[in-house]
């Protein structure tokens, strides 16, 4: 099994436990609790439902990526 269509499982099945949840405006996935996962590749891909680098997907409200703030 390729690694999108696990992801692709992982998200449904993080939706169908009410951990992920749509917003009413827009349908953007948000959680609902806490979740951890091993990589910020592995959380961005769940968030955005493709493959992403979360290093350079998550950034903060100055927009500066996680890479630019924990690696460098």
């Amino acid at each position: 099994m390729s690694g999108f269509t696990s992801s692709g499982t992982r998200r449904q099945r993080l939706a169908q436990d009410g951990v992920l949840e749509p917003q009413e405006e827009n349908g953007a996935l948000v959680f609902t609790e806490d979740h951890a996962f091993s990589s910020p590749s592995g959380a961005a891909v769940i968030v955005q439902g493709m493959h992403v680098n979360g290093w350079k997907a998550w950034v903060d409200g100055n927009g500066r990526t996680l890479d630019e703030l924990e690696r460098k």
